[in-house]
């Protein structure tokens, strides 16, 4: 499928320097992608209802928030009867994979889960509102988060049943490291959700990699690098087993943060 739409800009006639040209490119070119977007939809929604059979009952509007900001469009309502049954449906949702209840799309969600990571909810919030040139609250930021945390770690769970339990070899990522030391330290303090509820703080320090210190000595002394600083903070369950988080780069985990 082809899309096109047309960009135009407006320049003052009383001359304009390269920071107004600079805006004006921007501005334009953002709503030409929400044109494409908008125009894509509508498109794509005539190909579909070809082919669905249904009575119509009106178009239904549909907000969604993207990294173009906010996308406020319409989709047919169809209904059906399957088996003495009736059921309504939206034929377009359901060609672009938009599940139901969906506000945001998937980039809009992980970029948030990446700013969290270095900035509180709010700033993260803050941030990404002007990203995407539309208010975001930091209420949904940290439902998101506390999802994407939730099955990073019981896939972290299954990882470390999998190797310490059932002693499966671990399939690492990327290029296998000559050596690896790590130093770790953890401290428990009293959670003030009540008795009996520990917040395990959990500090460590991580190197992969070797360098000679010097090529003329007569013995050979060896310097770590790749220093990696890992700081976790976790709630602990009186029948929870104490266990280190395993930290990459790349990983977005509720109250979890990375110095380097």
């Amino acid at each position: 499928m082809q899309v096109e739409y047309l960009a135009t800009m407006s320049l003052p006639d009383d001359g304009w320097d390269v920071n107004m040209l600079e805006e004006a490119c921007w501005k334009a070119a953002r709503d030409a992608a929400k044109g494409l977007f908008l125009q894509a939809l509508k498109q794509e929604e005539k190909e579909v209802l070809a082919r669905v059979e249904g009575e119509k009952k009106g178009e239904v509007r549909r907000y969604l928030t993207t990294r173009l900001g906010l996308m406020t469009f319409y989709r047919q309502k169809l209904k059906q009867q399957e088996n003495g049954k009736t059921r309504y449906l939206y034929p377009l949702d359901r060609a672009i994979r938009l599940e139901p209840r969906q506000e945001t799309t998937l980039w809009v969600k992980e970029r948030a889960c990446e700013l969290a990571t270095r900035y509180t909810y709010r700033e993260t919030a803050s941030l990404l509102s002007a990203e995407i040139g539309e208010e975001v609250s930091h209420y949904p930021i940290h439902r998101w988060v506390q999802k994407k945390g939730k099955v990073l770690r019981e896939e972290e769970d299954r990882k470390w049943q999998a190797t310490f339990e059932y002693g499966e070899a671990f399939g690492g990522e990327g290029e296998p490291k000559e050596i690896v030391v790590t130093e770790l330290d953890a401290t428990m303090i009293h959670s003030q959700e009540g008795k009996g509820k520990n917040i395990a703080v959990k500090l460590g320090v991580m190197y992969s990699g070797k360098e000679l210190e010097s090529e003329t000595a007569k013995n050979k002394r060896y310097r770590l690098k790749e220093k990696l600083f890992m700081v976790a903070l976790r709630r602990l369950r009186n029948s929870e087993r104490s266990s280190i988080l395993k930290v990459r780069k790349n990983w977005f985990c509720p109250k979890l943060k990375m110095c380097s």
